[in-house]
């Protein structure tokens, strides 16, 4: 016997001044039932708290189940990255396309083990609506976070971003008694390769020896560009010998396959230096043997890894 199972689709467009005109398709008949207005101006209030956009959903949700029943929500935007779901997936779905004039806001979906009557499909309506505006809110400073945490050539997290990530692994990593470590990654002879091809093939290198690592690396690594030619991983419950394989893997990859450049192949091979977090060292500790074992690599005839032991560095 088949499931009989309620999917509710539409899209919800809202301007400047909070009309909005709704297309909905598989829905029941238009009813005039609204939500009271001191009800929708208090959850407007507790939107404007935040400008997380995971927050933002969560405290959405919670209003929402005050005055409408609902066993979870989904929240995606692909564009920007961003999907987050709270509580259980169900039947019965009633799914939104959120547009804020031409500006695409994302998918919302309320999933409800009952399905909706005519005057709960409205009032979702006018909830979602209030949501617009402090969504757009919160996703225009995520945009903006984004870019400050981007390296622009690259497309990779930057300095910044480093700033802020590393000094959280390293917290997670003591309070849970896991391993911690780094990859520090330079261009051998990269001034060469500018003087000779110049700084728009310089360019294209960085961009694809940044694109090579990130597809190389695992899904739980941080890429960072560290600063000129050089880049940084971070790899968080990872050891010295699974800095040491994922290195090594690195290291062949980028030479054995030249980057191209407007058609001309241009050979590059990096130089490594890993170090993984002892008992008694501190973040920048961590970093200057990272940094040390990639200066010895690279007075070592470059194209090569050396790996930091707690005392002093081994070349691999």
């Amino acid at each position: 016997m088949a499931t009989n199972y309620q999917t509710i689709r539409g899209n919800l467009k809202a301007a400047n001044d909070n009309h909005r005109v709704v297309t909905t398709a598989g829905a029941l008949p238009r009813s005039s039932n609204r939500q009271p207005r001191n009800a929708l101006l208090e959850i407007t209030q507790v939107l404007q708290t935040t400008l997380d956009i995971e927050e933002l959903i969560t405290l959405f949700s919670a209003e929402v189940a005050r005055l409408l029943d609902h066993s979870g929500v989904q929240y995606q935007n692909t564009s920007a990255g961003i999907s987050h779901t709270i509580g259980q997936r169900t039947l019965h779905n009633c799914e939104y396309r959120l547009m804020m004039g031409p500006e695409y806001l994302g998918n919302m979906t309320f999933m409800r083990r009952t399905r909706c009557s005519e005057d709960e499909a409205n009032q979702l309506e006018n909830l979602v609506c209030v949501l617009m505006h402090p969504l757009r809110n919160a996703l225009r400073f995520h945009a903006a976070v984004e870019s400050a945490h981007t390296d622009p050539l690259t497309g990779v997290c930057n300095r910044a971003a480093l700033d802020k990530a590393l000094p959280r692994e390293f917290s997670i990593a003591r309070r849970q008694d896991s391993e911690l470590s780094l990859l520090m990654i330079d261009i051998d002879h990269f001034k060469a390769i500018n003087d000779q091809h110049g700084h728009v093939a310089g360019d294209c290198v960085l961009r694809d020896i940044a694109q090579r690592i990130g597809d190389t690396i695992r899904a739980t690594d941080i890429l960072f560009r560290y600063g000129g030619e050089e880049f940084l991983v971070v790899l968080s419950n990872t050891d010295g010998a699974g800095t040491e394989l994922l290195g090594e893997r690195l290291r062949r990859a980028l030479a054995d396959m030249p980057c191209t450049c407007d058609e001309t192949e241009i050979p590059v091979t990096i130089s490594l230096g890993g170090a993984t977090l002892n008992d008694s060292e501190s973040i920048q500790d961590l970093l200057k043997r990272a940094d040390d074992s990639l200066y010895q690599a690279k007075d070592s005839g470059r194209n090569r890894l050396v790996i930091s032991t707690e005392s002093d560095s081994v070349t691999s």
